[in-house]
């Protein structure tokens, strides 16, 4: 399976990420010039963590490929799902795509930065590429996610579920 960078162009803040998934354009990166975030230029770093059911996620971290991919297993080893991300020229995720245990792709996601390079927005894509909605995340003072809102392909707010009654929120 082959993976392309995905770029994702500037455009007015009514309209969604246009991203190309399938035919993606590529970028030169100039690698002396490329500031990745943790390990020297081009090292690939992976990273394992054991789930308290005996499952792992595993993160591989490429610069040179501008991708990172997160695999998470089941106990005996079987793939349950995978995510591929990619990697801007300071290796911060641009958007991704989720697969499932079958290696069928379930959804995509552009995401859009603030200035402070946090996620402000996701665009959820389905696997033919046609927008289902977004989500936007708005920050507190502190650089907390303060509220999330959930938005459909038509741009109108969903509404958030009522709590249940009895449940208390932890």
């Amino acid at each position: 399976m082959t993976f392309r960078l995905l770029l994702l162009l500037a455009l007015p803040a009514v309209a969604a990420p246009l991203p190309k998934f399938g035919n993606t354009q590529t970028q030169s990166i100039d690698r002396e010039t490329a500031v990745p975030q943790n390990g020297a230029p081009g090292a690939v770093k992976a990273t394992v963590s054991v789930m308290p059911d005996g499952s792992r996620k595993t993160n591989m971290v490429n610069p040179d490929k501008r991708e990172a991919v997160e695999t998470v297993t089941d106990a005996t080893g079987k793939t349950l799902r995978k995510t591929w991300f990619s990697l801007d020229e300071r290796d911060q995720t641009t958007g991704a795509v989720h697969y499932d245990a079958k290696g069928n792709v379930r959804y995509k996601e552009a995401f859009k930065r603030d200035a402070t390079d946090r996620i402000s927005a996701t665009y959820i894509y389905s696997s033919a590429d046609k927008l289902l909605g977004h989500r936007i995340f708005n920050y507190d003072g502190r650089g907390n996610i303060a509220q999330i809102d959930d938005y459909d392909a038509q741009g109108r707010l969903i509404p958030k579920a009522a709590p249940t009654p009895g449940k208390r929120k932890r």
